[in-house]
């Protein structure tokens, strides 16, 4: 069996819960969201149909699901407010792997959330400005797991998505990566075909695969 070696072009991050920590973090904000409303969200009836929505078109969503005809500006700023309230860590050795490509070729983050809210996660945790382009749900016609967010980054970071790495840890990310055609890094335990897994990003495989120095001795 050929194994495909990773490329040196660019490498893409996902950031939720690729570079930084924002588990559960929309279900918090969509319930507490709700709960002002005096409603109860059920993560299994709405949480699906929300996902990689930009802001404008979110925040009508929640209008119509809430009955607040004309307060769509209002609930969507409410999310990013919620949002962005928490205290945001970045993922084991976001921080390491970031200063370690840094200058060594194009770097970029692509995310089905809205970009004001990304910029904001890598601000927090110090890495906004280790990225040539931040691309979110709101940049695209689709989000992910159509390819879209991907071959966007590429074509602003001029390179061919063949030449490009993507690091993600879902199954829609993943998805949308394959079908942009980067070479696919898949980060955690989730059951999903990539051209390298790994357990987190110090693993000293994924440092070998980008050519940086490991992070572990």
């Amino acid at each position: 069996m050929t194994i495909r070696r990773a490329p040196r072009g660019a490498v893409v991050f996902d950031c939720d819960n690729t570079l930084v920590a924002t588990l559960g973090a929309w279900e918090r904000a969509y319930t507490a969201l709700f709960a002002g409303c005096g409603r109860v969200f059920d993560p299994a009836v709405h949480l699906g149909g929300l996902v990689g929505m930009p802001l404008e078109p979110l925040g009508r969503a929640l209008a119509t699901l809430l009955d607040r005809p004309g307060e769509h500006t209002a609930l969507s700023a409410r999310m990013v407010a919620l949002l962005t309230a928490n205290e945001t860590r970045p993922m084991p050795y976001a921080v390491e792997l970031i200063a370690a490509l840094h200058g060594t070729r194009p770097l970029a983050v692509v995310s089905n959330t809205p970009r004001v809210i990304v910029r904001h996660y890598l601000t927090a945790v110090g890495l906004a400005q280790a990225f040539d382009a931040v691309l979110g749900c709101d940049d695209v016609a689709a989000p992910k797991p159509a390819p879209d967010v991907y071959r966007a980054a590429c074509a602003i970071l001029g390179v061919d998505p063949a030449d490009a790495v993507a690091v993600e840890d879902c199954p829609s990310g993943l998805a949308a990566a394959t079908r942009a055609g980067l070479f696919v890094v898949r980060v955690g335990a989730t059951a999903v075909p990539a051209d390298l897994a790994v357990a987190n990003l110090g693993d000293p495989t994924l440092w070998r695969a980008l050519g940086v120095p490991t992070a572990q001795s």
